[in-house]
Protein backbone atom coordinates (compact mmCIF):
# COMPACT_ATOMS: atom_id res chain seq x y z
CA UNK A 1 0.00 0.00 0.00
CA UNK A 2 2.46 2.43 1.04
CA UNK A 3 4.68 1.97 -2.02
CA UNK A 4 1.71 2.27 -4.32
CA UNK A 5 0.44 5.17 -2.26
CA UNK A 6 -2.87 3.64 -1.68
CA UNK A 7 -4.75 4.35 1.11
CA UNK A 8 -7.92 2.72 1.14
CA UNK A 9 -7.06 -0.89 2.85
CA UNK A 10 -10.66 -2.73 0.62
CA UNK A 11 -9.06 -1.49 -2.36
CA UNK A 12 -6.14 -2.59 -1.72
CA UNK A 13 -6.89 -5.76 -0.63
CA UNK A 14 -9.38 -6.09 -3.90
CA UNK A 15 -6.53 -5.89 -5.63
CA UNK A 16 -4.11 -8.15 -3.73
CA UNK A 17 -7.07 -11.00 -3.96
CA UNK A 18 -7.12 -10.41 -7.96
CA UNK A 19 -2.90 -11.06 -7.78
CA UNK A 20 -3.77 -14.32 -6.03
CA UNK A 21 -5.69 -15.02 -9.05
CA UNK A 22 -4.76 -13.92 -11.94
CA UNK A 23 -1.05 -13.60 -11.35
CA UNK A 24 0.97 -16.03 -13.75
CA UNK A 25 3.08 -17.86 -11.20
CA UNK A 26 4.73 -20.18 -13.84
CA UNK A 27 8.49 -20.49 -13.28
CA UNK A 28 9.97 -22.12 -16.55
CA UNK A 29 10.42 -19.34 -18.95
CA UNK A 30 7.84 -19.04 -21.80
CA UNK A 31 9.84 -20.35 -24.98
CA UNK A 32 7.08 -19.27 -27.23
CA UNK A 33 8.18 -15.87 -25.83
CA UNK A 34 11.66 -16.48 -26.73
CA UNK A 35 10.57 -17.34 -30.42
CA UNK A 36 8.72 -14.60 -30.58
CA UNK A 37 11.67 -12.22 -29.82
CA UNK A 38 13.65 -14.46 -31.81
CA UNK A 39 11.61 -13.69 -34.72
CA UNK A 40 11.39 -9.92 -34.20
CA UNK A 41 15.35 -10.10 -33.88
CA UNK A 42 16.09 -11.87 -36.84
CA UNK A 43 14.91 -8.64 -39.16
CA UNK A 44 18.09 -6.89 -37.85
CA UNK A 45 20.35 -10.03 -37.39
CA UNK A 46 19.19 -13.24 -39.88
CA UNK A 47 21.99 -15.15 -38.22
CA UNK A 48 19.44 -15.37 -34.76
CA UNK A 49 17.16 -17.41 -36.53
CA UNK A 50 20.11 -20.01 -36.68
CA UNK A 51 20.00 -20.11 -32.61
CA UNK A 52 17.53 -23.03 -31.38
CA UNK A 53 15.20 -21.07 -28.79
CA UNK A 54 15.00 -24.46 -26.86
CA UNK A 55 18.59 -24.54 -25.90
CA UNK A 56 18.64 -21.47 -24.33
CA UNK A 57 16.46 -22.66 -21.77
CA UNK A 58 18.56 -24.25 -18.46
CA UNK A 59 15.06 -25.42 -16.29
CA UNK A 60 17.60 -27.27 -14.01
CA UNK A 61 17.47 -24.63 -10.75
CA UNK A 62 13.84 -24.33 -10.91
CA UNK A 63 13.48 -27.71 -11.11
CA UNK A 64 15.57 -28.52 -8.18
CA UNK A 65 13.56 -25.90 -6.47
CA UNK A 66 10.73 -27.23 -6.63
CA UNK A 67 11.82 -30.94 -6.04
CA UNK A 68 12.90 -30.02 -3.03
CA UNK A 69 10.09 -28.58 -1.87
CA UNK A 70 11.40 -24.99 -1.67
CA UNK A 71 8.85 -23.30 -3.87
CA UNK A 72 5.76 -24.80 -2.46
CA UNK A 73 6.94 -23.38 0.88
CA UNK A 74 7.14 -19.99 0.01
CA UNK A 75 4.37 -19.90 -2.25
CA UNK A 76 1.76 -20.76 0.51
CA UNK A 77 3.87 -18.39 2.45
CA UNK A 78 2.51 -15.88 0.87
CA UNK A 79 -0.86 -17.43 0.47
CA UNK A 80 -0.54 -18.95 -3.28
CA UNK A 81 -1.31 -22.11 -4.25
CA UNK A 82 1.58 -24.04 -6.49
Amino acid sequence: MERLKITDMAIAEQGYRYLQRDLDTGLYPAVEGLKNLQRFMRTYNPRVGEVNATDLVDDSVVRGLIDNGFVEKIFHSYGLKY
